[in-house]
């Protein structure tokens, strides 16, 4: 399996190329015809996809030639160099002020979706005026090169400090996330999601004026818009708009959309992950590989704030688990709620956040994606032993061993290789249902209701069928079938859990395909 550290060996290039052939896959798997083989290579793929952050986070070395001017800005130095775009100091002889001017890597132009990214975050910075937003001066062009010129900040990042100085108090960092709640609710109203909210994306402007009891000698403010996508053309580009985000902070939902459709809770789950890392010291999700932060992110398993932090009042611990919940159903719907919620905590009065309760908490567990790895595994498991099973008995026969004595071997032959056929079908099954089938859940259900059916019948007396060609001793025959009957009861129940887990599945992939394009 690839990990985090894999990343980075996979260039561009090699990462768009397997995307194309992911779409390839994806249009074979519409078909029903996909192949075992076909089905893990997408598992690998959509890995990879999730990889395509960490790729682009990876820092290339600063440009060679600093250019003297772009556009009427006259360039000082070099403020960072990012996956996708550097960015410069400059200063606007015409406004006498300094600014950071943000252009895209020279080889990242060569791809018109990337161009066309770059355009829309200079269209969405455009949009938004907020104090607690990067505020965006002027985007154009110089020559062939486009560029967005944006307030300088002279203090560090949120992520920066934080390494620095270690967490706040949580009064200190419940003010400074309700005040980027309202940046975001202010966004939302504009219509733009964010999808990349992290520390690192949060710029502390120094404060000129600093409050007598600012404790904090900084305004934060969002920043980097590239990853932001309008509401209005949510649908659009969807086959360019691959996972999207930094692993570490990304929500359940953002790793497991193939169309790129996003929601406002997804950056209230973000601002849930500042509130975390701001008052622990750490992001909700440590380290390992990237297919183990994903697993832990997508399963909700992330440790409470007062488990980390036991000295955090309980009722921050609250909001910021319900802002972190797996299931966007269950976060604040809108940021300006969370907003609300922590002025409520900062002023003392109770808040609104309330945890789901017992009921809803097993039907998230029942209805777990996870539910179907552990249904079809158990079905290719149980029912791989019992084959084994019965062919043993019938080789301890075919062998004269005493543990088969009195039983003739051609009173079961035929009925136990029945049998033995019969669990490496539902073997097979089981592996259909790791895949998503809804019906291979039913069918596997089905038949173990069949051989529940069958085993109590006989143990109930209801038949008097005594079987002695094979279990000559009654009591021996009761201890054999009551065993059955309990692996396939579990069968039952698991198989049920996995088809309302695979419904749900689909329900949501449902709700996020983009419409079809209309006819030309």
């Amino acid at each position: 399996m690839p990990d985090d550290h894999a990343a980075s060996d996979l260039s561009a290039d090699q990462l768009d190329r397997l995307i194309q052939l992911d779409e390839l896959l994806r249009t074979e798997g519409d078909s029903g015809h996909v192949s075992s083989d076909l089905a893990g290579a997408r598992r690998v793929l959509k890995a990879l996809h999730a990889q395509r952050p960490a790729a682009d986070a990876t820092i290339p070395p600063p440009p060679k030639n600093i250019p003297l001017h772009i556009g009427r800005y006259e360039i000082y130095g070099l403020l960072g160099v990012g996956g996708f775009a550097v960015v410069y100091r400059a200063r606007d002889d015409l406004l006498k002020r300094d600014v950071a001017i943000k252009i895209p890597l020279p080889y990242r132009l060569v791809n018109p979706d990337a161009r066309h990214r770059f355009l829309r975050e200079a269209q969405t910075a455009a949009k938004l005026d907020h104090p607690h937003i990067v505020p965006a001066y002027e985007a154009g062009e110089d020559g062939p090169m486009p560029y967005i010129a944006y307030a300088y900040c002279s203090g560090p990042t949120l992520a920066t400090w934080l390494q620095q100085n270690g967490p706040f108090a949580p009064q200190d960092a419940a003010r400074l996330v309700l005040n980027l709640a309202d940046a975001v609710g202010y966004s939302h109203e504009q219509g733009v999601l964010h999808r990349d909210i992290k520390p690192s994306n949060v710029l502390l402007f120094p404060r000129t004026r600093a409050p007598a009891d600012a404790t904090f000698p900084y305004i934060p403010r969002l920043t980097d818009f590239g990853l932001a996508k309008l509401a209005e053309t949510v649908h659009q580009d969807t086959r360019s708009s691959m996972i999207l985000g930094t692993p570490l902070y990304m929500a359940p939902e953002q790793i497991e959309m193939d169309t790129g459709e996003f929601v406002q809770e997804t950056d209230v789950y973000g601002l849930g992950g500042i509130l975390y890392e701001t008052i622990s010291g750490q992001p909700p999700v440590q380290g390992g590989s990237l297919l183990q932060v994903m697993q832990t992110i997508q399963e909700g398993r992330l440790p409470r704030l007062s488990d980390v932090k036991p000295d955090v009042p309980e009722e921050l611990s609250v909001i910021c688990s319900k802002a972190l919940s797996a299931d966007p159903a269950d976060r604040y719907r809108t940021a300006i709620q969370l907003r609300d919620d922590l002025q409520r905590y900062l002023e003392g009065r109770p808040i609104a956040a309330r945890m789901p309760g017992t009921v809803k908490r097993i039907a998230r567990f029942i209805t777990a994606p996870a539910r179907m790895w552990e249904a079809g595994g158990y079905v290719i498991f149980a029912n791989v032993i019992i084959a084994f099973w019965a062919a043993g008995w019938l080789a301890a026969i075919a062998l004269g061993v005493p543990i088969a004595e009195g039983t003739r071997i051609n009173d079961i032959l035929l009925e136990t290789c029945g049998l033995i056929c019969a669990h490496f079908v539902c073997a097979g099954i089981g592996w259909a249902i790791i895949q998503g089938r809804a019906w291979a859940a039913i069918a596997s259900a089905l038949i173990a209701l069949v051989f529940v059916t069958r085993t109590l019948v006989i143990l109930l007396r209801i038949s008097h069928e005594p079987l002695q060609s094979i279990f000559p001793n009654e009591r021996a025959r009761d201890v054999v079938l009551s065993m059955i009957t309990v692996v396939f009861g579990i069968q039952i129940l698991l198989c049920l859990f996995a088809w309302l887990a695979i419904r749900k599945q689909t329900r949501l992939a449902q709700r996020r395909r983009p419409p079809a394009e209309p006819a030309r």
